[in-house]
């Protein structure tokens, strides 16, 4: 060991615990120990999987402190000595990124036990090779079966034969998600995210109701690609918070379950992520920018697209492949784990991708385009009168009947107050009024309120559990067909309060405060919370005044 070769015994540590030379044989010792790689303003590390693994500075400075206190017993470096060393490691393994392009074969696979190579559709022979040469940065925690592999290119097996005959729960589970026409795109997806090039410039998009399998999917191919291989950062953080982009640097995929539908602002961003474009990310606490060419591939789930600035730019929405997930399970919390429970449907998972990667590069198959359909889906979603309308109806507030009516005022300041919440521009009252009139068929009339006559739309309305019927003359209608005279007097005497909504989950606006409560009452005739219902009586207000 170094100290016994400069002659120094741990009993004289103190008196020689500054000696350069004990410093230099440390320094010497790691160094020779572990190999490093400084490129594109990251530190790695090569670990023994074959892999380059990126490191913090105070990691390799660590190596340091932890050499001396297990040979000396004390640290015997200082944080500049730390400093210097790190500087040195960063000096000595530089590399420009174009340098390890160059030696980077973008159509190997590196699998937990073999490298594939998808071009030549074959295993790699390595014997001889230093895996460091060859530069990967990511490694699929799965085996690749040979025997598998082997029977499928033998008897020419099409991606969807071979994952129903060695995967059957898996294949089982895409065709009733997305349906038989389907899973080949499912496979194409995980097959194109071993490939470390993106040539199709696309992004994945996965759209359903709660339920549908969008999730299960999606923690399928995280379990597939790997959590050292995966980034998770929403489209929109993507798009608009600048540090969150150097995430994808050495990953093979950016996931993000339930997308939110908060605007995105910059879609140009997002073209270049998507495209084979080099993108700019400064590393945040850090002096550093990172300038690279992503190649990983974004796929996302949500119940609805989220809105964007430009609904006219088909080079964003040319990027988009859009699946569909059109059916509703119910809840069963041990499926996921019974789906990745065998390892052989895991590795025939593989194979039948690989095998989908093969006929998508060979254009066999394809991602299909399907701009103007993307376009016109996401104009039809991200109109934020149809949003609005379809999510108060969805959440209970609103219901659409045709003798229905409500306020203008009412009904146009909860649209205002649904886009504040999502951080979107509002459109104006004339706006609002033409596309209710053309989206749902809503219409101006005018009626009744409080005694004095008002603008409002007929067609749409709050949701009662006993539906309220507003006729032009303003007499309420209920369920016992009561007049508003026998109402008035029952009010007055105490005796006409009914609860007509009660849900502990739901909420509803109400008319007379506006507040979201849980509970409406019906009091002489008139719908209100119990708030309002208190202030009348403590201020022996005249409901009907």
């Amino acid at each position: 060991m170094y100290n016994n070769e400069i002659g120094i015994g741990n009993e004289d540590v103190n008196k020689y615990k500054y000696n350069s030379e004990i410093k230099e044989e440390i320094k010497n010792v790691i160094d020779n120990t572990y190999k490093f790689l400084y490129t594109a303003g990251t530190l790695y590390e090569f670990i023994p999987a074959g892999i380059y693994q990126r490191v913090e500075d105070q990691q390799v400075g660590s190596y340091l402190t932890s050499l001396s206190l297990r040979d000396f017993g004390i640290d015997i470096f200082k944080s500049h000595d730390i400093n210097e060393f790190v500087d040195y490691i960063k000096r000595k393994y530089f590399k420009r990124w174009e340098e390890v392009r160059v030696k980077q074969d973008r159509n190997l696979i590196f699998f937990k036990n073999i490298i594939f190579n998808i071009k030549e559709f074959k295993i790699q022979d390595t014997t001889g090779k230093d895996i460091s040469e060859y530069y990967f940065f990511s490694q699929i925690p799965h085996n690749l079966n040979e025997e598998i592999l082997k029977e499928s290119i033998e008897k020419s097996y099409t991606p969807e034969l071979a994952l129903k005959i060695f995967a059957p729960k898996i294949y089982q589970f895409f065709y009733d998600i997305v349906g038989e026409d389907k899973v080949i795109l499912q496979l194409a997806k995980i097959g194109y995210t071993f490939y470390p090039n993106n040539p199709y410039k696309v992004m994945f998009m996965e759209i359903g109701e709660k339920d549908a399998g969008k999730t299960t999917f999606l923690k399928l191919f995280n379990y597939i690609i790997g959590d050292r291989n995966i980034s998770t950062i929403s489209l929109q953080d993507l798009a608009d918070y600048r540090f969150a982009r150097a995430e994808l640097w050495g990953k093979l995929a950016n996931i993000y379950d339930d997308l939110p539908i908060t605007a995105i602002k910059n879609q140009g961003i997002i073209k270049m992520i998507s495209g084979e474009s080099r993108i700019d990310a400064p590393v945040k606490l850090k002096q550093e920018i990172q300038s690279f060419t992503n190649t990983a591939k974004s796929i996302y789930t949500t119940n609805r697209l989220p809105y964007v600035n430009d609904s006219t730019d088909e080079a964003f929405f040319s990027r988009w492949v859009i699946t569909n997930y059109p059916n509703h399970f119910p809840r069963n919390d041990g499926f996921y784990a019974s789906l990745i429970s065998n390892e052989q449907e895991i590795e025939g998972l593989i194979v039948a991708s690989l095998l989908a990667l093969r006929d998508l590069l060979a254009k066999k198959i394809s991602f299909e385009d399907k701009t103007k359909e993307n376009m016109e889906l996401w104009q039809k979603q991200n109109n934020n009168i149809y949003a609005f309308v379809v999510d108060s109806i969805q959440s209970g507030t609103f219901e659409i009947g045709d003798g229905l009516k409500i306020d203008k005022d009412t009904f146009y300041n909860a649209y205002i107050d649904y886009c504040n919440g999502f951080e979107i521009d509002a459109k104006s009252k004339t706006k609002f009024t033409q596309e209710l009139e053309r989206l749902f068929n809503i219409k101006t009339t005018k009626f009744q309120k409080d005694g004095k006559m008002v603008m409002g739309y007929s067609g749409i309305g709050f949701k009662l559990s006993i539906q309220t019927k507003i006729s032009e003359q303003g007499i309420i209608n209920i369920k016992e067909h009561e007049s508003v005279e026998i109402m008035q007097i029952n009010a007055k005497d105490e005796k006409a309060v009914e609860v007509i909504y009660n849900d502990s989950e739901k909420t509803v606006i109400c008319p007379r405060c506006k507040k979201l409560v849980h509970q409406i009452y019906n009091y002489g005739g008139q719908y209100m919370c119990v708030d309002c219902m208190n202030e009348i009586q403590y201020k022996n207000d005249d409901v009907y005044a």
